[in-house]
This record gives structure tokens, C-alpha cells and sequence, in this order.
């Protein structure tokens, strides 16, 4: 008898064997026992998962002869002619293969014919989703409504590429990646049947390999034991298949947390030496990373029970030495070089440098950390207790008496655009503590506290031309107002708008108001402002504040840092 492969060999003959899809199983196998079986079903999942396993053993057990419960006896006729691959009424269909409209005619040609020996005629359609569009449709009426005497499976690894009208007209079971612990499992009991003498640490690192894929990883134990070699263990697994193992994972994560950015450079090329592939050692480098991650943020319980015993205590033994921030940083950058991997012409050093990059990667804190940090540091009152102490202090001074040459209240802010303001501005553009910037702050509040009387009492569209107005001059007789752009002078040209606008500011400044709109031409006043430059000196001055805030002064001190951006939190995204 020829030999027969694992994959072949182990592979399931019924329900209770299949490993991974209990799911599928218990669903399928009490659906055969209260006989409520659909007429359609679709299996989707990554390759080598058992759908078309289950496909066969669906399709024995609704044609056993002799089944009690959901088991097929596989010791009946339509049992042994279907393992036997010699029976009329499973018929097993390529779709990528028979993908025509004429190859589906031929199904539904047929499907009229009765069972010659067994309960139903079931077709199997491995890979349905690369039938053509045509054949979807001529397909689509048999799926919804067959003879009774016909059954459909159907299977596909890509779901996304199914039509809609097919999917609504089927059962649709999604089969899971085989875990770890499952697949682990599995292969040692293998192993242990067959006396293979592959250890189980070796078993550990194929299982890794494989992905979830239970096939994968029974054609990787097969290609190992076809070796020939008498101790099969991760090392020797590791060399023999071009795979990192977890001592060569593990020292480079550890190169790269502990900093040490000669030990990285040589592991990368020791790796290279032995011809590992990069790409999946990189892989195992960020599934490490990962548990390490998980162990420090929620400790080592949290790691996934599918990572091994070896992998948990290297995530515990290795968590604590870089921050959660650091870690994530260096997961991400490793991302980055693992896109970059991918049809590179030089992918041992895309490797190299991505593995120097994380472990070059300078420490940072946690936020919480910093404050911890400043709290430790000299006493410095909050923002809030500081204004409330400054303005107690403010209480408590005596009133200063005013004298003739102290100016009234109304008149510390001269009528803009008069000789007194541009004298106190000095003809000179504004700035920090300057006399223009006092005066700005009064007619600026003014003017602001008019455009939202404007927005309030004639809408948006009269108080945004007014804010992309500068003001001239603004006093109890006077307003004078120069447009920012050539279409805002247009608008205010118009004599019912104009008109509009002197009402709204005689009623807000004074029934003697007068208002002058000034062209684009005019010179600009020294101490002329708008909205935007109002905006922007409340700005300098609120960043200003915060550069020359004590506890800002001392964060700089404790991390040696220089402040970059000042930001506002009223204004940031």
C-alpha cells in the first residue's frame, strides 16, 4: 500500500476528531440529530482549518445508513464508498476549475436525477468563490430552492469575494484559527502514536509556524521526520527549516529593551548567517513583544494561555525593563520596518536597521510618572490657589488715592486713532505691555462686545464682514472702519447695508455716532486693530504667562527639556 501522508492519514473521520471547531461540530452534529438540516451551507476560513473535512463528513453522515445520533457508522456502503472517494452521490467540485456558467449547467442537470444508492446527492464546491459572475446567477435559483433529494456544501478561504445574493441563500459557518493548546496537542499526540520522537518543544515552534493551520503544520512535522535525524528538537527544527527559534527571538528582544544596540547588530547577523527568514523572524520578535507588553501593563495572568509556558515566563521576565509607552513605541516602529520588509531588494538590512532603530530609541516617561516626578520636586502652589493668592493679596492692599495727574477711569483709554493714542503708541506696531496694548484692551473689548450684539441681533453674515473689518478709530462720535478685502468694501458700499450697520452701532455706542468706511488704500493707523490681531495678543500673552509659569519652570528643570509649542487647551484638536 502506498504511503500516506499525515495530513491524509490523521485526518478526521468524525465529528468528535475534528480539533479547533467545536462551534461548527456541536451545531452541525444536533442539527443531524433533530434532522433540521439545512439544503445550503457555506464553510469559510483560512486554508487547512478542516472545512473541507467537514464538508465530507456532513455529506457521510446526512447518506449513513446505519447512523444513531450525528456520527456516521463509516462502516456502511454510502459510508465506505464515500471515504473510498468511489461514491456517485458525493460529488466533489474544483471551483477554481470548473468555474463556467456551463459547468454549473451541467450541476443543475443533474441535481434532477435521484440518489443512485443514499438519502441525498450532495455536491461539495471547494473554493466557490472563484465561479465566474454567470455562474454565481445560474446557480442562484438551484440554491434557493433544490429537489429534495439535493444538498450543497460549500467552501471558500476568501468570504469577501461571495455575491450577497449567494450568502443570503446559505448557512455560513466561519471556522477559527486552531489555537496553540489545541494544535500542540494534537501534533503530540501524533507524535506519540507514530512514534515520530519529535520533542515537544519542537512540536511548540512548528505549531507556532503553522499559523492556526492545522495542514501547515502536519506537512511541516511531515518534512522534519522525513529528515531522518535521530534528535529532532527546536534547535534542530530552527536550522532545518530556516525559522528563529525562542532562545534567538527571545536574546533579541532582549537586546533591544536592555538598549544594547551591539548585541542587536550582532544577533542580526548571526540570524543572517544561519539563514533565518526575515520576515518571520521579525514576526516572532513583535508576537514577543506583544506578550511582553501585556505582562507589563496587565501582568503575566493576562498573556494568552495559547503563548506556551515558555514564552509566559519570558514575558514576566522581561516585563518592567522599558516603560508601556516605550513598548508601544517600539511595536509601532517595528511595523514600520516590517511594511518596509516587504519587496525589498535587501531584506536582512531593512531587518538590521529597523532592529537598531527600537534599540537605539531613547527612553520617555509616562505623564503620570512626570507629575509623580513634580510633586517630589520644590512647592509650588496650583494654578488656582496661585490666582486666588495673588488676587487676596490684591484685596488686601489699601486703594490708592487718585491724584489730578492720575486719569479717570473713562479716559485711561484715549478715543483711538487721536493724536494722545497714536503719541502713546509711539507710531509703532503694539506690542507686550506697550500704552497701545492698555488702550487695545479697552476699545478692543468694545468692539468684540459689539460684534456680538451684531451676531445676536442681524446674524452670522453681518458679524463675519465686521470681523474681517480693522478698526480705525472708535469713540463716542466716531466710528472708522477699513475692509480687509475688496468684496467686504462692495458690501459696505451698498446704502441699505450701511445703513444697517450705522443703526446697530449708534444703538451699541451712542446716538451720535457717526460711521466712515475707509478704502482698501488708506494707510493702516498705528494703533489700529481687528479681530485677528486681538486674537493673536491674547495669545502671546496667555503663551508668554505659561512659558514664565513656576511649575512649567520647574518640569523644564527636573527633565532637562526646552519648552517647543505652547498650545491652548481651548483651541487644540
Amino acid at each position: 500500500m502506498a504511503y500516506q501522508v499525515l495530513a491524509r492519514r490523521w485526518r478526521p473521520r468524525t465529528f468528535a476528531e475534528v480539533v479547533g471547531q467545536p462551534h461548527v461540530t456541536r451545531t452541525l452534529g444536533s442539527a443531524l440529530e433533530r434532522d433540521r438540516v439545512g439544503h445550503a451551507f457555506l464553510f469559510t476560513g483560512v486554508r487547512g482549518v478542516g472545512k473541507t473535512t467537514v464538508a465530507r463528513l456532513l455529506a457521510r453522515a446526512l447518506n449513513c445508513s446505519e447512523r444513531k445520533g450525528a456520527e456516521p457508522c463509516n462502516q456502511c456502503p454510502p459510508c465506505t464508498q464515500a471515504l473510498a472517494d468511489a461514491s456517485v452521490d458525493v460529488l466533489e467540485i474544483d471551483g477554481a476549475s470548473n468555474n463556467s456558467v456551463d459547468d454549473v449547467r451541467a450541476i443543475i442537470e443533474t441535481s434532477a436525477y435521484r440518489p443512485a444508492g443514499s438519502r441525498y446527492r450532495v455536491y461539495i464546491i471547494d473554493e466557490v468563490h472563484q465561479l465566474s459572475k454567470g455562474a454565481f446567477n445560474a446557480l442562484l435559483k438551484l440554491l434557493e430552492e433544490p429537489p429534495d433529494h439535493v444538498r450543497f456544501i460549500m467552501a471558500t478561504t476568501e468570504i469577501q469575494k461571495m455575491p450577497a445574493t449567494v450568502l443570503s441563500r446559505c448557512q455560513r459557518y466561519d471556522f477559527r484559527r486552531i489555537s496553540m493548546t489545541d494544535m500542540v496537542g494534537h501534533l503530540a499526540h501524533v507524535a506519540e502514536v507514530d512514534k515520530l520522537g519529535v520533542g515537544l518543544d519542537a512540536i511548540e515552534l512548528l505549531s507556532r509556524e503553522a499559523d492556526g493551520s492545522m495542514r501547515d503544520a502536519q506537512s511541516l512535522l511531515e518534512q522534519v521526520v522525513a529528515s531522518g535525524e535521530e534528535k529532532m528538537d527546536a534547535a534542530f527544527v530552527s536550522d532545518f527549516l530556516g525559522i528563529a527559534g525562542r532562545d534567538s527571538v527571545a536574546a533579541v528582544v532582549e537586546g533591544i529593551l536592555d538598549a544594547d544596540c551591539a548585541r542587536v547588530v550582532e544577533l542580526a547577523a548571526l540570524c543572517r548567517d544561519r539563514g533565518y527568514d526575515t520576515s518571520n523572524l521579525l514576526l516572532r520578535v513583535m508576537e514577543l513583544l506583544r506578550y511582553v507588553t501585556i505582562a507589563d501593563s496587565a501582568g503575566v495572568e493576562a498573556v494568552p494561555r495559547g503563548a506556551g509556558d515558555d514564552y509566559r515566563q519570558l514575558a514576566e521576565r522581561l516585563a518592567g525593563r522599558r516603560s508601556t509607552l516605550d513598548l508601544h513605541r517600539v511595536f509601532q516602529c517595528l511595523l514600520k520596518t516590517a511594511s518596509q520588509l516587504r519587496g525589498s531588494e535587501s531584506p536582512e538590512l531593512v531587518l538590521e536597521m529597523g532592529l537598531l532603530q527600537v534599540a537605539s530609541l531613547e527612553p520617555v516617561a509616562m505623564a503620570a510618572e512626570l507629575l509623580e516626578g513634580l510633586r517630589g520636586g520644590p512647592e509650588i502652589p496650583p494654578p488656582a490657589a496661585r490666582g486666588k493668592s495673588q488676587s487676596s493679596k490684591a484685596e488686601a492692599e489699601p486703594p490708592k488715592a487718585v491724584s489730578e495727574k492720575d486719569p479717570a477711569p473713562e479716559e485711561a483709554a484715549p478715543p483711538l486713532g487721536t493724536p494722545v493714542a497714536q503719541e502713546a503708541a509711539g507710531q509703532t506696531a503694539p506690542g507686550p505691555g506697550s500704552a497701545a496694548t492698555a488702550a487695545e484692551g479697552s476699545h478692543g473689548e468694545r468692539w468684540e462686545d459689539f460684534l456680538a450684539s451684531v451676531q445676536n441681533k442681524a446674524g452670522i453674515d453681518l458679524y463675519v464682514l465686521l470681523t474681517n473689518c480693522e478698526v480705525l478709530q472708535l469713540d463716542t462720535h466716531k466710528l472708522s472702519i477699513k475692509p480687509q478685502l475688496s468684496g467686504h468694501l462692495r458690501r459696505l458700499e451698498e446704502k441699505e447695508l450701511r445703513g444697517r450697520v450705522l443703526g446697530l452701532a449708534r444703538e451699541h455706542f451712542g446716538a451720535e455716532l457717526e460711521l466712515e468706511v475707509l478704502g482698501l488704500n488708506n494707510e493702516r493707523v498705528a494703533d489700529s486693530f481687528s479681530v485677528k490681531t486681538l486674537e493673536a495678543g491674547r495669545d502671546s500673552e496667555a503663551e508668554a504667562q505659561a512659558r514664565e509659569d513656576p511649575l512649567v519652570k520647574a518640569a523644564q528643570e527636573i527633565l532637562q527639556g526646552r519648552i517647543e509649542k505652547v498650545t491652548r487647551l481651548d483651541q487644540s484638536d
